[in-house]
């Protein structure tokens, strides 16, 4: 589990580098803070993903159970359920992690 967290995060963070370009067409280097907060974010990511993967599968088996117990009456409650289980923010961006984030819209 801990080596597929690494590897995604590691493919998540490292960015392609075309060989023979010159120097002076490669963009400026984003400042230390900003790189901390997206290697973070590709962290978090790489770990929200699996768990809320786990988290939407069981909430589904959960509200199926729940469907097949009150006999397919109670639609709109396990509808509800996996709304709740499963919408959200996959995908966890560095403007997230900042203190911008926290006043902004969250995504559902």
């Amino acid at each position: 589990m801990w080596c597929v967290v690494l590897a995604l995060a590691l493919v998540l963070v490292v960015q392609p580098v075309a060989h023979g370009q010159p120097v002076e067409d490669q963009p400026a280097q984003q400042p230390v803070e900003e790189q901390d907060q997206s290697l973070l974010a590709n962290v978090l990511t790489g770990i929200n993903i699996p768990a809320r993967g786990i988290v939407c599968g069981l909430t589904g088996v959960l509200a199926g159970i729940f469907m097949a117990a009150s006999g397919g009456t109670r639609y709109a409650d396990a509808a509800d359920m996996m709304r709740a289980g499963c919408s959200g923010p996959w995908i966890i961006t560095p403007e997230m992690i900042g203190e911008g984030g926290r006043d902004e819209k969250r995504l559902d």
